[in-house]
């Protein structure tokens, strides 16, 4: 029932928008082409304008904060397997007087577990960081792949949260199950860094939505792991790789972020492991997810980072 005029173009319509105040909300029963968590809760959102039930339907398991957000404050939802029933019936309320505490973002401590991992002789313990299990699948996959992992959950009221500790370890490269995909889709780039590291070969497939993030990450990150000496070959929905057998190369020329902050800090990773010193173009993007993200490597690992990127 949104009244949402664009620019018309090819059929399509693009920014800028005019969105125009309407009558009540239509509930409605909606199949997700994709899995994709920002669709999803976009429209559990629209739903709470809605006096009746909207059912969201999602072809796979992908992130839920939105889901218990609402719940934690009191909204009209149901979670029935692939089925998220949602309407506005309800008055939604704060359960407690108290401020609620977010945990940090798993998605950006990625970028740390992942270094930690393949430095030499390192231990890094990263404190108070969500593991919601829609989000923190890359935890048991680097697990599988041999990683030296501690967990120790703490204490939480909406998401689960816990310290995580990594020592540098030995890697052996798995095939990635296609149900785990769209739970791990934003970390797949820094994944595939690890791949880097590891023995063996590296094999993703069943993510064709990698190819309209920031950047077409199947494309941007094959080249970045070539840029290092891999021999990488892409298809439509993924990407096999091979580290050279000698070990990481230096790269020759800039890197090209492709303005994509997960590229970014997944060549910034690759660099400080490999010691190969680099260069990388339009590192402004990082401050989309990671604003502090190079203050960090210069405070904890005593970078200069100016030499890494520009």
């Amino acid at each position: 029932g949104g009244q949402i005029q664009g620019q018309e173009k090819e059929s399509d319509c693009y920014p800028p928008l005019k969105i125009q105040k309407s009558g009540p909300r239509a509930p409605i029963n909606y199949t997700l082409p994709v899995a994709s968590a920002q669709v999803k809760s976009a429209l559990l959102f629209g739903s709470l304008y809605c006096q009746e039930q909207s059912c969201i339907i999602e072809p796979a398991p992908c992130r839920d904060h939105s889901e218990r957000m609402l719940a934690f404050f009191g909204a009209d939802i149901q979670v029935n397997g692939p089925e998220i029933l949602c309407s506005g019936r309800n008055e939604l309320s704060c359960p407690t007087q108290t401020s609620i505490q977010i945990p940090k973002d798993f998605s950006s401590a990625a970028f740390l577990i992942v270094l930690g991992l393949i430095s030499p002789n390192s231990t890094l313990t990263l404190t108070h960081i969500g593991i919601n299990p829609t989000r923190s699948k890359l935890l048991d996959i680097l697990i599988q792949m041999g990683a030296k992992i501690e967990i120790s959950e703490l204490p939480s009221q909406l998401e689960p949260c816990a310290n995580i500790t990594v020592h540098s370890s030995e890697l052996q490269n798995i095939e990635i199950a296609e149900q785990d995909i769209p739970i791990i889709i934003d970390e797949i780039p820094i994944l595939a860094i690890a791949g880097l590291f590891a023995k063996g070969e590296f094999k993703i497939s069943g993510a064709k939505e990698l190819r309209f993030k920031e950047s077409d990450r199947i494309e941007s990150t094959a080249k970045l792991l070539q840029k290092f000496g891999a021999t990488v070959s892409t298809k439509e929905d993924g990407f096999t790789m091979n580290a050279h057998p000698d070990g990481t190369q230096l790269p020759q020329g800039p890197i090209m972020s492709e303005h994509d902050h997960r590229i970014a800090m997944a060549a910034t990773v690759a660099s400080i492991a490999s010691q190969h010193p680099i260069q990388i173009n339009h590192t402004e993007c990082i401050k989309t997810s990671f604003p502090n993200f190079f203050e960090i490597l210069e405070t904890h690992w005593q970078l200069n980072c100016h030499h890494l990127s520009v």
